[in-house]
């Protein structure tokens, strides 16, 4: 015999001829005829929909349709029929419905609410954000730098070289060759004008404070730099040549020299000007080194000497020596001022990973969502306009959905 549910699989197919003329011959076995006239009108109005379903707009077709079904789904319930073994999807549909009405009804609903609450609260305030807005300010011995764009030192500024490591240089008319393929060269006296020391971008330097000079020396790469002197000596203390160059006869001579690969120079001024480096921005940045203990052994150690990080207005104190870890950067600027022996630096920019550590401790400094929340009134406020208005709208679905029935 014919069950509901294979009258609902014709229906939710719209096979709605071989639909009717099931019910039809159901009508028919039925005593007394007694849904006869239903049936009659049921029919009436499925040929309706026919007549007028080409004269309708896309929309309204499809509340028609859903008239019409609604109408046979009503009529199939009502007859006097198996209704035949549920589809999963229908069995778990009703136990979850049952589910959910056997929590909302239980007197232990507020407790699983309660329950729920903590939980989301505990998962939220354990769950740290992907990325945070962070300020630096520290004063540092040395650091170690990767550039994310091109850097020159020297254009614009009274800048000299008192010292610096080669692989050669350009043809200097003070010396029939240059004499040594790699060398430590002193500079002294005279006139020193740096012009150019370009740095290009994805280059690691390290920067050390050295009294009242910069030591800068790249990891990596190459650097071609741009000299004017004037009655400057020039010392290789290696061979022991001592020469003149830019005599006041000949005037001045300009050298570019091209940097070993790992290059070494020594910055300075004069000493009633300060030392000023251009601002650059940075991919990574490492406090840390390996500074020698002895001979044969070397450690991590940190060149912080003091400062402060401010991450999501949370402001925490770095001391001598405390190790601090930035990783994945992004639109990080870097201002660097040398002063007394040390550097006063500034980091602005986002960050995917922060940490300190100290004496062996490690601290995390990215925020929880909670503390991100607590912090930024903005998201604090979207946040909560968005669960008022669910709060609102939810209660009002069922009011829409009979209203598009």
């Amino acid at each position: 015999m014919t069950t509901q549910q294979q009258l609902q699989a014709l229906l939710a197919r719209n096979e709605f001829e071989d639909l009717i003329a099931e019910i039809r011959l159901i009508c028919l076995q039925a005593p007394n005829d007694q849904h006869g006239n239903d049936l009659v009108l049921l029919v009436s109005q499925y040929n309706t929909f026919l007549e007028n379903e080409a004269k309708l707009y896309a929309a309204d077709r499809d509340v028609a349709l859903a008239k019409v079904t609604d109408s046979f789904q009503d009529f199939i319930q009502m007859l006097d029929i198996p209704k035949g073994d549920a589809t999963q999807a229908e069995w778990f549909k009703k136990h979850q419905k049952n589910t959910v009405e056997q929590i909302v009804q239980s007197p232990w609903r507020w407790s699983v609410v309660i329950a729920v609450l903590s939980l989301l609260l505990l998962l939220i305030g354990q769950l740290r954000v992907q990325q945070t807005e962070f300020e630096l300010k520290a004063r540092v011995k040395k650091i170690g730098l990767r550039l994310a764009q091109d850097w020159s030192i020297g254009t614009g500024y009274d800048l000299f070289l008192s010292r610096f490591e080669l692989e050669n240089a350009a043809t200097i008319p003070s010396l029939p060759a240059w004499p040594v393929k790699d060398a430590f060269v002193g500079l002294q006296g005279g006139r020193i004008q740096l012009n150019a020391l370009p740095i290009e971008a994805g280059q690691s330097i390290t920067l050390e404070a050295d009294k009242k000079e910069c030591i800068l020396q790249l990891a990596n790469g190459s650097t071609r730099i741009q000299l004017d002197l004037l009655g400057t000596r020039l010392s290789l203390p290696d061979i022991g040549l001592d020469t003149l160059l830019g005599e006041i006869e000949t005037g001045d001579e300009s050298l570019n020299l091209q940097s070993s690969l790992a290059p070494k120079m020594w910055l300075s001024v004069h000493d009633s000007l300060p030392l000023v480096l251009p601002e650059l921005q940075v991919d990574s940045i490492d406090f840390n080194y390996k500074a020698e203990i002895n001979p044969e052994e070397k450690t991590d150690s940190s060149g912080l000497l003091n400062g402060s990080i401010q991450v999501d207005q949370g402001i925490h104190q770095l001391s001598k020596g405390s190790g601090l870890s930035l990783g994945g950067l992004q639109s990080a600027i870097l201002q660097i001022k040398p002063r007394n022996g040390g550097f006063d630096l500034v980091l602005r920019g986002k960050a995917r990973y922060l940490s300190t550590s100290y004496l062996g401790q490690r601290s995390n400094l990215m925020p929880t969502w909670l503390q991100y929340s607590r912090q930024n009134q903005a998201f604090l406020f979207y946040f909560s306009s968005l669960c008022a208005l669910f709060a609102v709208l939810f209660p009002l679905r069922s009011w829409f959905i009979k209203a598009k029935n």
